[in-house]
């Protein structure tokens, strides 16, 4: 986990830096941008659909606590999965 090799000009760096030294391409750790924005989308999905079963069912006491959970409980997995990977980004239009 100590090394990473950069996949837009192969050049080896050390895990923790935040440009590589080659080719300029930046370097984020966790979860990546795209797979956020999905995840957040899937986890408001899930839980407003929690949410509508438990209104339909007449069970109003910990609606808004069972929605906060599931929301919070998909992104602690999220994040639990995506702990140390680097993804690099390269801007192609500079």
């Amino acid at each position: 986990m100590n090394d990473l090799i950069c996949p837009h000009c192969h050049n080896s760096l050390t895990y923790g830096a935040q440009v590589c030294r080659g080719c300029g391409a930046e370097v984020h750790y966790g979860v990546p941008r795209t797979i956020k924005k999905y995840w957040l989308i899937a986890a408001f999905f899930v839980a407003t659909v929690i949410y509508i079963n438990m209104v339909h069912n007449h069970n109003l006491w910990g609606l808004t606590a069972t929605y906060l959970a599931t929301l919070i409980v998909s992104f602690l997995l999220l994040k639990r999965w995506y702990r140390g990977r680097a993804t690099f980004y390269r801007n192609y239009y500079t």
